[in-house]
């Protein structure tokens, strides 16, 4: 566990990625779709920051495919069912730049 102001040093970071619905063509009948909402980068150098704070940001999302509502005549639905959060440490590098870090990725700093 990390208290916020803690030094810290880094060679991992978590960036949360730009993600569309899944294609409907691609699914059938109540198949479930999981989207990546983020990704794992390496950085070529480690890094030093400061703890300024928790978050939980959303990892996957879970779509399911409807191919008809009984309560409407629309057709090719994709419902979103549950987003998979993971629990990450925000830490300031310098005075305008901030990673998310995940715990097992922060090593401390004395």
């Amino acid at each position: 566990m990390f208290k916020l102001g803690q030094k810290v040093s880094y060679q991992k970071i978590i960036r949360k990625i730009v993600t569309e619905y899944p294609e409907i063509n691609d699914l059938d009948e109540n198949d479930l779709a999981e989207v990546e909402k983020d990704k794992n980068i390496n950085l070529t150098k480690e890094r030093l920051g400061f703890i300024v704070g928790k978050r939980n940001i959303a990892h996957k999302a879970i779509y399911t495919f409807h191919d008809r509502y009984e309560d409407d005549n629309m057709t090719g639905r994709v419902v979103h069912d549950s987003t998979e959060k993971r629990k990450v440490y925000k830490v300031a590098y310098d005075m305008a730049h901030t990673n998310y870090v995940l715990e097992e990725d922060l090593m401390r700093v004395e």
